[in-house]
């Protein structure tokens, strides 16, 4: 019997700590992506002791912020980029997850607001409707204890996959 992963990924966390992975209009950049997803399928695998062949991928999400749109607008080099990366993400079967950056100091500076609430709410929405075994959260923040509570409590497994010194030691 195949056992269901999702993968969700704060896009902002995995860049910034992969220094060999840089989210680019390139499409050599996303070979790595793909051999990542498949250590994190492997991973899983092990976690619930199954041969990786009974593992089946059934939702990759990048929860990724953006410019807002007036900013899209007027920059058409930022605004092809993000073309191009979302293109390349859905071409790998990749569900991108956009939230605008939101306006602070009178709209002089963007920061990130939504993207960790949202990846929560959508990775868990997610996991119950497919039904998955597992689910795998690229991300160090504490914010997402919740969420991993909250799946643990529904017998949905977790694996967490961080990166040395950038993981909150709350989820550690």
């Amino acid at each position: 019997m195949k056992k269901e992963i999702i993968i969700s990924c704060d896009s902002t966390y995995y860049t910034k700590t992969c220094n060999d992975f840089r989210f680019q209009s390139s499409v050599r950049a996303y070979p790595k992506l793909a051999e990542t997803l498949k250590w994190i399928s492997k991973k899983g695998a092990e976690k619930l002791e199954v041969p990786v062949e009974d593992m089946r991928v059934v939702d990759v999400a990048f929860h990724h912020s953006i410019a807002p749109r007036k900013a899209l607008l007027c920059d058409s080099k930022r605004r092809m980029s993000l073309v191009h990366d979302v293109s390349d993400w859905v071409d790998l079967g990749i569900r991108p997850v956009l939230y605008p950056l939101a306006p602070e100091n009178g709209g002089k500076k963007f920061v990130e607001k939504e993207v960790d609430v949202g990846l929560a709410l959508d990775t868990y929405a997610t996991a119950i409707a497919k039904g998955a075994s597992i689910v795998a959260l690229v991300a160090g923040d504490r914010d997402f204890c919740p969420l991993l509570e909250r799946l643990s409590a529904n017998g949905i497994e977790t694996l967490l996959v961080t990166h040395p010194g950038t993981t909150s030691k709350r989820l550690e």
